[in-house]
């Protein structure tokens, strides 16, 4: 799959991603043990012996996204690629995905001369902050600025940004902060015809000031090509519940983030954290097992070896004779 359309600078680093272990001597690698678990409960369409390729593939996207954050190629290509009309006109909550190269939606609104507040977890905003800063040349507030997610009084600040005049940039799938938490309780959502626990907080914020969410998202394509897929503007119904209304909103999110992964599951980032997000009565769903797709498989980690149970995602010793 060629996966860097432009740059063929690239296509080393995607190369060498692409030939990553997943066995140990003894057994798998930890990191893939759990990859391959997500995938074994969401897509049990897809067979075991095609996990392997996707967590590569899904390794690739992500050191692919951190080399072209810093690429000068793509500072003078997002500046021909238009940010669409309604969003100059009608500033509002920009809502995205870990998809594809996720880290290029902020870098592209800069380019293009939106003003934003990106929403991020104190843990990103410690570690990726300056370098946010940075690439947007360091600007006054009132053009770009971080908004901690954790921070108690995220929400209000959220809420004070979009009166200003500027848009909200949100990872919805970062599931995390004060921010969300303050403005609605976790809700279960069905996500390939399981359940996860979301949070509703970034659909309340435009049921409570009105303002519009225009989802976007960057992906890859299999020809190589890397647009942002943006998606219909969602306008809250003022007649609705709030509650249900965000809701509704999220649940419509998800489902665009369900149609980009049925054709390429490898795009999302979040496979390799959506155990932590499992409704806990999915954790003891019972789950089809044969030799082509066992529910148990061995892990190694730390030189100790483990069976992992791939139905809960929990490990237990094995045993040594």
């Amino acid at each position: 799959m060629n996966m860097t359309d432009f740059n063929p600078d690239f296509e080393s680093i995607v190369a060498r991603a692409l030939q990553y272990p997943v066995m140990e001597r003894q057994g798998y690698t930890l990191e893939f043990a759990r990859f391959s678990t997500t995938l074994y409960l969401f897509r049990p369409d897809i067979p075991f012996c095609r996990h392997p390729e996707i967590y590569r593939r899904a390794c690739a996207h992500q050191v692919l996204a951190l080399a072209e954050q810093k690429c000068p190629r793509w500072a003078a290509r997002l500046r021909d690629i238009s940010v669409p009309v309604r969003l100059r006109r009608r500033p509002g909550i920009i809502a995205t995905f870990h998809t594809g190269s996720y880290r290029l939606l902020p870098r592209w609104l800069h380019t293009q001369g939106i003003p934003f507040s990106l929403v991020i977890s104190n843990e990103v905003m410690l570690a990726q902050g300056g370098r946010y800063r940075g690439q947007a040349a360091n600007p006054p507030a009132d053009v770009f600025d971080l908004i901690d997610a954790d921070r108690p009084d995220a929400f209000f600040r959220m809420r004070r940004a979009l009166a200003s005049g500027k848009c909200l940039l949100i990872y919805v799938d970062g599931n995390s902060g004060a921010a969300t938490a303050s403005a609605s309780r976790e809700q279960t959502l069905a996500f390939f015809g399981r359940h996860i626990r979301v949070k509703t907080g970034t659909a309340m914020l435009a049921c409570l000031t009105g303002v519009p969410i225009y989802p976007i998202a960057h992906i890859r394509h299999k020809n190589g090509t890397s647009p942002f897929d943006i998606g219909r503007t969602i306008i809250a119904d003022k007649a609705a519940p709030r509650g249900r209304q965000a809701m509704d909103i999220t649940r419509k999110l998800y489902q665009r983030l369900e149609g980009t992964l049925r054709e390429d599951p490898a795009q999302w980032e979040n496979w390799f954290f959506l155990h932590r997000f499992m409704a806990d009565e999915e954790r003891i769903d019972k789950v089809s097992s044969s030799l082509d797709d066992p529910a148990w498989i061995v892990v190694e980690t730390g030189g100790r070896i483990y069976h992992l149970d791939r139905k809960t995602g929990t490990c237990v010793p094995a045993l040594v004779t």
